[in-house]
């Protein structure tokens, strides 16, 4: 009984847990698509400013090999940017509630000290329960 409590707590909170991380991945979402979306447009205006400035002092198609020489090299950085192995952090709780860890680690050890005793009340429980339901015939 006392493990069934636990666990229904424990996924209530996890179901809030996940609804505010869902929340949260949604707005990174966002942010995430904005902020590419204003470094292309900002890429774009530097290469044009490129281009134009190239396009007079060496030619048109000078201009069109230095910006596109430009654009592998960023291509290229890119790519090494997303090779580079991620660190990886330990999770900030990984219990979301800490009172209760060590109830929930010492329930196994209790139920295995306790195994008769549990048996015994769920037959008693299960005959008394039981006994008003029979079949009259």
């Amino acid at each position: 009984m006392l493990d069934l409590a636990l666990s229904l707590i424990l996924r209530a909170v996890a179901a809030q847990q996940a609804k505010s991380a869902a929340a949260r991945g949604f707005l990174y979402l966002v942010a995430a698509f904005l902020t590419a979306l204003f470094a292309l447009a900002a890429i774009g205006c530097l290469l044009a400013a490129l281009w134009i400035y190239e396009g007079r002092t060496l030619g048109p198609a000078a201009a069109a090999a230095i910006a596109g020489v430009v654009l592998l090299l960023l291509a290229g950085a890119s790519a090494l940017l997303f090779r580079l192995p991620h660190a990886k952090r330990p999770a900030e709780n990984p219990n979301p509630i800490p009172e209760l860890a060590s109830i929930t680690r010492a329930l196994p050890e209790l139920f295995r000290d306790h195994a008769g005793a549990i048996l015994a009340g769920a037959v008693l429980l299960g005959l008394l329960t039981g006994s008003n339901r029979r079949r009259r015939d």
